[in-house]
């Protein structure tokens, strides 16, 4: 072959250029197709053929042919363009795929179309049941008022309702949501939230960042099995978009469901599982230091976050923020700035 080469695709996890020997047989081939191989010379070719998951060869069908043994499976691609996979670099992997079976209220224009989707889905339901997902946008209302738990109460009053603005620092819940919750006109802000009031105290459904917290503890956790279904809903439609892998920033529990959905074959995209900074203990506790995985479900990330909070707190914090990481399990084996550089970028952000 005279364009035998290697390319970094997301896709999938590529061998190094080599010359094969007749008698090697490819899984796949794929022929006629649009092959950008996104290389540094933009090289376009036409056939491709994959072993163990990797590419091992990009070329011209009359190259690749001699790859194609009795057990290769062989597409056609009518001259259709094939692409390296999209990597997500930041996702919640596992709410996604719930969000896509929960009430959608993102594109809603109007606090009346808002209302109605939400009826609509609770005509589905049991009386009692949770209605949450949401990701609605009061932005895009005339006007941008924030929704009420009376807006939702005027159409559903028997299921409790809590659903999340698209940004995910705030909810609205309706009346029986509130009231499970023991949210009353009495109950007091809790520390890095809001409970959102009307003009006499009184809650107007709207809980703020750590308040949502109020709410969402009286909400039954999904079962191993819904979490396993909007697992693979989740993948199945990041591969209908072409998404290939992606880095679920708070995976936690949801590892051991990424884990059977790849024991079953199910799993179409690679991950690399993250798990909150808070949990560094109990990952510390069982001797986990650093990643570990194969090709297809890799973990060892920690997430944490901050917000514009900091412009409140004394210098003296960041001097503690620095002995907090210095003093961290997980080392961090690259970094894109030095701790000098973060606290003068910070600094100046809130001058």
């Amino acid at each position: 072959m005279k364009k035998i080469a290697a390319f970094l695709a997301l896709s999938l996890l590529i061998l190094p250029s080599i010359v094969f020997a007749q008698s090697v047989s490819a899984d796949l081939v794929i022929k006629n197709a649009n092959i950008r191989t996104m290389d540094d010379k933009r090289s376009v070719v036409r056939s491709m053929a994959v072993l163990n998951g990797r590419i091992i060869a990009l070329g011209s069908d009359d190259e690749i042919k001699p790859l194609v043994g009795a057990k290769t499976r062989v597409i056609d691609a009518g001259g259709k363009t094939v692409i390296p996979g999209f990597n997500d670099a930041h996702l919640h992997f596992t709410p996604g795929g719930e969000q896509l079976s929960l009430v959608d209220l993102r594109s809603s224009r109007s606090p009346q179309e808002f209302a109605q989707r939400i009826k609509d889905y609770a005509a589905k339901l049991k009386e009692g049941e949770w209605i949450t997902g949401g990701r609605w946008d009061h932005e895009n209302w005339t006007p941008a008022n924030l929704p009420t738990k009376e807006l939702i109460d005027s159409v559903v009053a028997k299921n409790p309702v809590f659903v999340n603005r698209l940004d995910g620092h705030m909810g609205v819940a309706n009346s029986l949501a509130l009231k499970l919750a023991g949210i009353t006109k009495d109950t007091k802000d809790v520390a890095g939230g809001v409970i959102v009031r009307d003009a006499n105290g009184e809650p107007t459904g709207v809980l703020k960042d750590a308040a949502m917290g109020l709410v969402a503890r009286v909400i039954p956790p999904s079962s191993f099995a819904q979490r396993l279904a909007a697992a693979e809903a989740a993948t199945n439609y990041a591969a209908s978009l072409g998404v290939t892998s992606a880095q679920d920033m708070q995976a936690g529990r949801n590892l051991a469901v990424y884990e059977e959905l790849l024991r079953q074959g199910k799993l179409k995209t690679r991950l690399y599982a993250g798990a909150d900074l808070a949990d560094w203990k109990e990952r510390a506790d069982v001797g986990i230091r650093h990643n570990f995985g194969g090709p297809m479900l890799r973990t060892g990330t920690l997430k944490g976050y901050a917000t514009a909070v900091w412009a409140l707190r004394p210098p003296g914090s960041l001097s503690r923020i620095r002995i907090c990481l210095r003093r961290a399990v997980f080392r961090v084996r690259r970094c894109r700035i030095s701790m000098s550089m973060f606290r003068r970028r910070i600094r100046t952000a809130f001058r």
